[in-house]
């Protein structure tokens, strides 16, 4: 997983620490997250070197995190726009886009995107679109290994940290997922025999 020609990228609703994990495989990119994660809003750019936290923040639910990201990154836009949240952001995400960039949506928490015209595509600055599934990026014994040995590797080498924020009996798994579905959890929660 190369990632150091990135030069910024939008993530849209931070699942399954996706943007720890993007962040932590290329210290040198700067990177704009921005998204509504377990209820609350957040979003980051962050400087190469700086993981203490958030430089900028916009709430997109209340502020145009349109002309935020353009604020932000002075007039360019992001290279890539990551989103999970469908609807509600998708089509103004296209605006955010530097030409030749890149949107991936992989979510559809507020509702599947529709339909849109190629020719959309080229008229934003000529975008990539991707909806990528896991299955597609796993379809041999070989590539799984390949995968997972990257993210493995990446763990054992301190280049990614897996935040564990419980642990449950497994006769606790009811709590378990009345906790996970309340959105209120951060980090994974691990079910112990």
């Amino acid at each position: 997983m190369d990632i150091r020609y990135l030069n910024t990228d939008l993530e849209i609703e931070s699942k399954s620490d996706l943007s720890k994990i993007v962040d932590e495989f290329g210290d040198d990119v700067s990177v704009l997250y921005h998204g509504e994660v377990r209820g609350y809003q957040h979003a980051s750019f962050e400087i190469p070197g700086n993981t203490a936290g958030a430089d900028e923040t916009i709430l997109y639910t209340t502020q145009d995190f349109e002309a935020e990201v353009k604020r932000i990154t002075n007039g360019k836009g992001v290279d890539v726009v990551y989103d999970s949240v469908g609807t509600t952001t998708f089509l103004k995400s296209l605006n955010c886009i530097s030409p030749r960039g890149m949107m991936v949506t992989f979510g559809q928490s507020s509702g599947p995107v529709a339909a849109i015209e190629p020719l959309l595509l080229s008229q934003k600055g000529c975008l990539f679109l991707t909806r990528p599934t896991l299955a597609f990026h796993i379809a041999t014994p070989e590539e799984l290994a390949w995968r997972a040995g990257d993210l493995l590797n990446g763990i054992a080498a301190g280049k990614i940290n897996i935040h564990i924020a419980k642990t449950y009996k497994l006769s606790e798994v009811g709590q378990a997922h009345r906790d996970l579905e309340s959105r209120k959890t951060t980090g994974k929660l691990v079910l112990i025999p």
